[in-house]
């Protein structure tokens, strides 16, 4: 069996029910009930303790097991959640705080601040995600405006549009779900459906944290265009940027947008953001860790690096790890076919963390 680098599945759907669910970032129910907030409870007061304040925003809180309990004893949890609800009492936010409420009993960890789930239970993952939440995610993951040196006195310059970035800094209707599991394709890395990512256990279990991070990074990419998609009214651009993809799909002859097809062909013109998202957090978390001499790719594994592990996607391979199959985006940014190759020695040299791996081993 071969390499196959694509990210299993993608699309919008709607999120019906528990963690995980069919995707979607818009949903009718929650953890035990219809996750609509009781219209005679009144936002909560100040002065009174989280839970309590929690619970006047939604009674439905008391069908979850343990959930009141929970909160007297996380007094700081209790306390974000409580802020979180102060001025979101309403059925979309509150479907959000049940989902996040339930993540953090099961031990999980959710983002009030940037609306995200992390219910990751491999330890090296659920670190790399924060380490990505504290760092670039909080900042622009795609860095629309960025100029890079990548060698000497070459200038790279990243003028990417502030789509991607309304996703994290205007995140009302983007509620973000990752966990590790057994995507649907179980030979893929990872699946995103709407807004909730699986990363695959066995590839958590042999890539290194470089490839983890791509992966992640990858993966949001997909959930934004899902969400721009299907939620294109929440969005002021949110028409046009649909159009754009619409029209995308037709001059390349793709017909379905809700594949992984119309994303990989897509994303083509995030290769260079998400390179220089991913050597971000190289440089703080990964190989740079600790280096406080780094002032650009260069001092690390080099621009060409990041930028060929930004292809993930782009391929598949025979069980050797020769190409058998590539987007029409990636023969038209990389023309020549043995530099194709390259760039897929490196990405599977990672996900495979051998000898010729540059990035760091999950411990």
């Amino acid at each position: 069996m071969g390499y196959n680098d694509n990210c299993g599945d993608v699309g919008t759907g709607t999120n019906t029910g528990n963690e995980g669910g069919t995707g979607g970032s818009t949903g009718t129910g929650g953890h035990g009930g219809t996750g609509i907030p009781n219209p005679d409870i009144t936002s909560p007061t100040q002065g009174e303790e989280p839970w309590r304040k929690i619970l006047e925003c939604n009674s439905e809180l008391l069908q979850i097991e343990g959930a009141v309990t929970w909160l007297q004893s996380h007094k700081h949890q209790a306390g974000q959640i409580s802020n979180y609800l102060q001025d979101n009492c309403n059925a979309q936010s509150w479907e959000f705080a049940l989902q996040g409420i339930q993540a953090e009993i099961e031990g999980g960890e959710t983002d009030w601040v940037l609306q995200n789930i992390n219910r990751l239970t491999n330890p090296c993952a659920k670190e790399i995600f924060n380490e990505l939440e504290n760092g670039i995610y909080t900042q622009d993951i795609l860095h629309p405006e960025v100029d890079v040196v990548i060698s000497g006195s070459e200038i790279l310059e990243l003028n990417f549009s502030e789509y991607v970035l309304y996703l994290f800094n205007e995140s009302e209707t983007f509620k973000y779900v990752i966990q590790n599991g057994t995507p649907n394709n179980p030979n893929a890395n990872a699946s995103t459906l709407g807004a909730t990512t699986i990363i695959n256990n066995n590839y958590l279990n042999s890539a290194t944290q470089l490839s983890i991070a791509r992966t992640m990074i990858h993966e949001l990419v997909h959930a934004y265009l899902n969400i721009r998609y299907s939620n294109f009214l929440s969005f002021p651009d949110g028409y046009s940027f649909r159009q754009l993809m619409e029209q995308y799909a037709q001059e390349n002859g793709i017909s379905n947008i809700q594949s992984n097809e119309f994303h990989h062909e897509f994303m083509g013109q995030y290769i260079n953001a998400m390179a220089y998202s991913l050597y971000e957090w190289d440089k703080e978390y990964g190989t740079g860790s600790g280096n406080n001499f780094v002032n650009g790719p260069e001092d690390l594994l080099g621009w060409d690096y990041y930028h060929a592990m930004a292809f993930s996607g782009q391929f598949t391979t025979d069980a050797f790890g020769t190409i058998t199959s590539t987007t029409d985006t990636f023969q038209e940014l990389i023309p020549d076919a043995t530099e194709r190759q390259n760039i897929v020695n490196v990405i599977l040299n990672e996900q495979l963390n051998n000898n010729d791996a540059e990035g760091t081993e999950c411990n």
